[in-house]
C-alpha cells in the first residue's frame, strides 16, 4: 500500500496516472494515490512542470518518489509537527505567501523568528559548532533526467582556484531544460564560495522555559532563525540567518531537556 502501482485499478477518489503536471499537484496526485486525506496536507503549486510518470512494473514506493518530486523542484517535503504532510517548493522561503504555522499563526519563512546570543542578549544557546569545509563547496553541477538533456553549469574561475568540486543530480524528474539549467546555476551560485557555517545548534529550554519552550516545541522546519556567535570569548563574528532543517530532542528523567 505504500507503493504506486505499475497497473491501476479504478477506485473513486483515485488517480490512474501521473501526467505531466506542476510538481504541487503531482505530489497532491500521490497522495490520493495513498488515499490521505486532503485535510492532513499542505501543498505549495510549485514552480516546475515534472515529466509523465509511468511506476516501475514491481511499484515505485511513494517516500521515494516524493522524494524525488522535492529534489526536482529544489523544495523540501517533511511531516510537520501537526501531522502535515507539507510540501515547500523553490519559492517558498522567500515570502509571506508560501508561510508556514508557527506558534499558532502564519509566519514569514523570509523572516527570522528569533535571534539566538552567545553574549546574554536575545535567546540563549548552549553551544554552536563552525565548520568550514569542502563538503558544501560546489563549483560546478549537472542535472540530469529522462526527459531532459544534460544540463551543466560550472564557474571556470572558481574551479581554477579549488580545482573541480561537482554535484551531480541524476534521474532529475524535470521536463524542461530550460528549469534544469536554472537549478545547476543556483546550486553553484549557492555552494561556489567557502563559508563558514554552523550546521547544529543546542538549546537547554529549562534555562529560560518561558521564551524557549516555545520556540523548542512549535518551530518547525523551514522556521528561520538568526544566530550570533560574536561576544568576546568567542570572536567568530557570526551573524547568519538559517532555516531550520531538523530538530532533535533528547529528554531522560532526571535531566535537563536538549533540542
Amino acid at each position: 500500500t505504500a507503493n504506486l502501482a505499475h497497473t491501476y485499478t479504478a477506485a473513486a477518489g483515485y488517480v490512474k496516472k501521473f501526467p505531466a503536471v506542476l510538481s504541487g499537484t503531482r505530489v497532491e496526485d500521490v497522495l490520493a494515490e495513498l488515499g490521505w486525506p486532503a485535510s492532513l496536507a499542505d501543498i505549495d503549486a510549485g514552480q516546475v512542470v515534472l515529466a509523465a510518470f509511468v511506476p516501475a512494473a514491481d511499484g515505485t514506493p511513494a517516500l521515494e518518489h516524493l522524494l524525488d518530486i522535492a529534489e526536482s523542484e529544489g523544495g523540501v517535503i517533511f511531516v510537520s509537527g501537526t501531522g502535515k504532510v507539507v510540501f515547500q517548493d523553490r519559492d517558498a522561503r522567500l515570502g509571506t505567501a508560501n508561510g508556514i504555522t508557527c506558534t499558532g499563526s502564519m509566519i514569514d519563512l523570509n523572516a527570522a523568528q528569533a535571534t539566538f546570543s552567545d553574549d546574554g542578549s536575545d535567546q540563549k544557546y548552549i553551544s554552536a559548532d563552525p565548520e568550514d569545509d569542502d563538503e558544501f563547496i560546489y563549483n560546478e553541477a549537472k542535472i540530469s533526467g529522462d526527459a531532459i538533456t544534460d544540463q551543466i553549469y560550472r564557474d571556470l574561475t572558481a574551479q581554477a582556484s579549488q580545482g573541480p568540486s561537482v554535484l551531480v543530480r541524476s534521474g532529475s524528474l524535470l521536463s524542461v531544460d530550460a528549469d534544469a539549467l536554472d537549478q545547476a546555476w543556483t546550486m553553484v551560485e549557492r555552494y561556489k564560495d567557502s563559508v563558514l557555517r554552523v550546521p547544529s545548534l543546542l538549546l537547554l529550554p529549562d534555562a529560560d522555559p518561558t521564551n524557549l519552550f516555545p520556540k523548542v516545541l512549535l518551530y518547525d522546519l523551514s522556521t528561520r532563525i538568526n544566530l550570533e556567535l560574536n561576544a568576546s570569548p568567542n570572536p567568530a563574528m557570526l551573524d547568519q540567518d538559517y532555516h531550520i532543517e531538523g530538530i532533535e530532542d533528547k529528554y531522560e528523567a532526571g535531566e535537563l531537556w536538549q533540542t
